[in-house]
């Protein structure tokens, strides 16, 4: 019988096929050519929507969103227009680890997103990003492991490497080198738990690849004569870091060990059209905006005043400062988040919606929404309006779309949960920044975008998700290949079956078969049995102290206002 091997992940979150292509033909990045010379390799297809949560719940459980029900880091109450985060506990699918552990097999688990809290496991775990804090008893699994932890790292351990923060008050330098650390002690995590731990998985995620091109894409691709050095290279160091932690990985992990290195999506030059999305739903009449004219009563200065008021303290005052008064008035942050994403609306005139950040848009539907005005009769008519005007406009000066395709949610998902989605999803095309388009009939418009001129981070955020991330997996029964239409839902099957545990039958995934050696699929038929799919939750919330941390978060890399 084949032996089975152990299996070790590594989540290198936005690496993109371009750049990593690139960057290996030139020499830099020795440990990923070993996966694309001698293993199986290929383009990673993401989520709809490219956003990390729901990308990453995808690879972990083999579930499209629509069963495990992540599709942002945040869920939608269409009531209120309101949100709340979501961390790990509203996953409703089963992770690989979950059912490793149900087969008694050791599991390793180091910086997932949406983890939190740290899942019972047979073997540690630490929660990812959505951790309110390191010193949360939940952070880790056994809890008393979050000691531990924090010695591995060398006394302090970075949940985010805040980056931005840095970035916002001039520091490049200063935040770059803790971007760098934050990797550092990452690794530093994940070796202590390898050499002291038994396992027979692991897996270990860092997100500073995805961080760094948020801020610095543009550095890289147009930069700008002030631009230091350091600032155009951030994104190629940080590739070139994450390159020697993956080769020491595999040489503390053995020889006798199945490698993986994934991303949940690729990263691009963000122009930032979903800021213009309003605009075109506007144009299109589909969204409509208060008289700003006639708005001269005392209800709407205040308004104005409180949004202003409240974004000066957001960006000036401490972190500490602000988690406090959260905590004691939590109605505030809430309200004034959607108060300024929608103050202006006129919802009595507004068919179609969106907050002017994620590629998607809402239907204002009659009886979902506390105030909308489409009949569910006209549901689909409002939909196809905006597909055809979406897909069919053009850029007034090349002459070449926009939008790659409009998604209706029931087309791309599937499963229980597709409701939590929004009504449908956008994927650009890379035409830049044009916003004056043309359509069919000749008909030119002009859009704008809708910015936030007191958010610290609307202007500095210049880098954002692309459709493909990558796959590359080496070792024992793997078999050098390069792999064609592989999807983020095959990770978590693939890891299955390499370690002879039973695949759920529901997974929308498949085993990479392409990346397997004949003989071992030969021999080892594969398991399956039970389902993924959860039906219930505890769905665990946060304090509002500990929801406002995790919103500083979100909002530096530009997932909330």
């Amino acid at each position: 019988m084949t032996p089975i091997p152990k299996v070790l992940v590594m989540g290198l979150d936005a690496l993109t096929p371009r750049l990593v292509e690139e960057w290996i033909a030139d020499g830099r990045l020795p440990n990923l050519r070993k996966f694309m010379s001698g293993g199986a390799w290929g383009a990673l297809n993401s989520v709809p929507n490219r956003n990390s949560a729901p990308a990453w719940s995808s690879m972990v459980t083999g579930l499209n969103p629509g069963k495990h029900g992540i599709y942002w880091f945040t869920e939608d109450n269409p009531e209120s227009y309101d949100y709340k985060f979501v961390n790990g506990s509203f996953r409703r699918g089963k992770a690989f680890w979950n059912v490793l552990s149900e087969e008694k097999q050791q599991v390793g688990i180091v910086n997932v997103p949406l983890t939190f809290p740290a899942e019972t496991v047979e073997g540690t775990m630490v929660a990812g990003l959505d951790s309110p804090s390191v010193d949360h008893p939940n952070f880790t699994y056994p809890p008393e492991l979050r000691t531990e932890v924090k010695e591995a790292a060398g006394g302090e351990y970075h949940v985010h490497p805040a980056l931005a923060q840095y970035v916002v008050s001039g520091k490049v330098e200063e935040g770059l080198d803790r971007l760098h650390s934050s990797i550092d002690k990452r690794a530093a995590v994940a070796k202590h738990l390898m050499s002291t731990r038994p396992w027979d998985t692991f897996m270990v995620v860092f997100t500073e690849s995805d961080v760094v091109q948020h801020f610095f894409w543009r550095h890289m691709a147009d930069p700008s004569p002030g631009d230091s050095d350091r600032a155009i290279n951030a994104i190629r160091d940080t590739y070139e870091h994450l390159d020697r932690i993956v080769g020491e990985l595999m040489q503390l992990a053995g020889d006798d060990t199945v490698y993986i290195v994934v991303s949940d999506h690729g990263a691009r030059y963000d122009h930032g059209l979903a800021r213009a999305l309003p605009s075109w739903l506007h144009q299109l009449g589909l969204l409509s905006y208060r008289d700003e004219g006639n708005r001269t009563g005392l209800r709407p200065f205040m308004v104005r005043a409180a949004s202003k008021i409240y974004r000066q303290a957001d960006k000036r005052l401490p972190s500490e400062i602000k988690h406090k008064l959260s905590g004691r008035m939590p109605w505030i942050q809430r309200r004034m988040q959607v108060m300024m994403s929608f103050a202006k609306l006129d919802w009595a005139g507004t068919q179609a919606y969106t907050d002017g950040q994620r590629p998607e848009i809402w239907v204002n539907l009659k009886g979902r929404q506390s105030q909308g005005i489409v009949a569910p009769e006209d549901y689909e008519q409002v939909r196809q309006k905006i597909i055809d005007s979406l897909s069919s406009a053009v850029c007034s000066t090349t002459g070449k779309p926009l939008v790659r395709r409009v998604m209706r949610r029931e087309d791309v998902y599937s499963g229980p949960y597709v409701d939590r989605s929004p009504d449908l999803v956008v994927e650009w095309m890379d035409e830049g920044a044009c916003l004056d388009i043309r359509y069919p009939d000749g008909t030119e418009v002009t859009l704008t975008k809708q910015h936030l001129p007191d958010d610290p981070y609307d202007q500095l955020l210049n880098g954002g998700h692309d459709q493909h991330g990558i796959v590359g997996i080496m070792g024992p029964g793997v078999r050098h290949a390069s792999l064609q239409d592989a999807q983020i839902a095959d990770v978590a099957p693939t890891v299955l079956y390499l370690r002879d545990a039973p695949i759920p039958e529901d997974l929308d995934g498949v085993v990479l078969e392409g990346a397997i050696e004949p003989e071992l699929l030969e021999s080892r038929k594969g398991k399956t049995g039970g389902a993924a799919v959860r039906h219930e939750g505890d769905d665990t919330g946060y304090s509002e102290e500990e929801a406002a941390e995790v919103h500083d978060r979100l909002q530096a890399l530009g997932y909330v206002e």
